[in-house]
């Protein structure tokens, strides 16, 4: 089950979690059903698109784009 959306991180706080994370270049942040979807370049210079848990902001899993 989903988490109530009053519970999940804002989209700012996910960007600069993952920002943290050594993300860049993000190309889209959205919400989908029980999770955020992310486009952004990895710190491997990868494009990658990441499953994000709303409320940790935890990554649930990461698809290859592109290679660099």
């Amino acid at each position: 089950p989903a988490a109530p959306r009053s519970n999940w991180m804002s989209l700012q706080d996910v960007q600069s979690k993952l920002a943290a994370a050594g993300y860049r270049d993000f190309e889209k942040i959205e919400r989908e059903r029980a999770k955020y979807e992310v486009k952004a370049t990895d710190p491997q210079g990868q494009r990658v698109e990441l499953d994000v848990d709303p409320v940790t902001g935890d990554i649930l899993e990461t698809e290859v784009k592109r290679k660099k």
